[in-house]
């Protein structure tokens, strides 16, 4: 029983700062679902919504791709964590095992979703790391840093763009203490009952 009421605590707290999966309905993919955005992804502590592009350039995703307060991120260590973050809103959802079901990515084995950083010299450059998700589980990884011509599209490389998470407008929080404080009594009643 006490297994049961930890195992309750966890999934509860665990759940409590969980990325929103936001999905359309597609018949032609193989899950049945296509993942168009992922809101309220926890980024350092900051929460940001993921949108997908794919088969374009550095260019078209990201204002030209000429300075860097045009990429979502402006060092590794945050690219690297926002990467990180991807992956784990994915793992055991059926865009872990079917990765062209996340919008505009192609690759029906492995599709990398590129987190632009900087613009490194010589011009014409971004450099950038990638999540990249295989249908082979265990197999997925977060690699780079990689440098690209900002004008090379790749068909099976997605860029990701990132937006303050709009699933937190009114600032309202619950701290980790109080939510406690609202789920002890559910856990009383269940001791009760066992």
């Amino acid at each position: 029983m006490f297994k049961s009421l930890l195992c309750a605590a966890a999934a509860f707290f665990g759940c409590a700062n969980a990325a929103t999966l936001v999905t359309v309905d597609d018949a032609s993919s193989q899950s049945g679902k296509r993942l168009v955005r992922i809101e309220g992804l926890n980024v350092n502590g900051e929460l940001f919504d993921a949108t997908f592009f794919g088969a374009v350039s550095c260019l078209v995703a990201y204002d030209q791709c000429d300075e860097l307060s045009d990429l979502p991120f402006d060092n590794e260590a945050d690219a690297r964590a926002a990467a990180a973050a991807i992956g784990a809103a994915l793992v055991g959802t059926p865009f872990d095992r079917f990765p062209a079901d996340v919008d505009n990515c192609f690759g029906t084995i492995n599709c990398g979703l590129q987190i632009p950083f900087a613009l490194p010299t010589p011009t014409f450059t971004v450099e950038f790391v990638a999540f990249g998700n295989s249908v082979n589980e265990g197999t997925d990884s977060v690699y780079g840093p990689l440098v690209f011509s900002v004008i090379q599209a790749n068909s099976i490389l997605t860029w990701v763009q990132f937006a303050p998470s709009s699933s937190v407008s009114d600032g309202t929080t619950v701290p980790i203490p109080a939510a406690a404080l609202l789920f002890a009594p559910a856990l009383l009643a269940l001791r009760r009952r066992g």
